[in-house]
């Protein structure tokens, strides 16, 4: 999913996720959303994210 972060379709599939997950692991859904905006924070800096 990380691939198409830009997209704001998968951004939605990925918050219901998460969000159906912190449930279950709020470790791993914790790790997958820092992983999200660690990688975010990387594409606006180099100006790929449209932001």
């Amino acid at each position: 999913m990380s691939n198409a972060i830009f997209d704001p379709a998968v951004l939605v599939q990925f918050r219901r996720l998460c969000r159906y997950y912190l449930d279950l692991n709020s470790v791993a859904t914790a790790r997958h959303v820092h992983a999200y905006r660690e990688r975010w924070d990387e594409a606006a800096e180099a100006g790929g994210a449209g932001v």
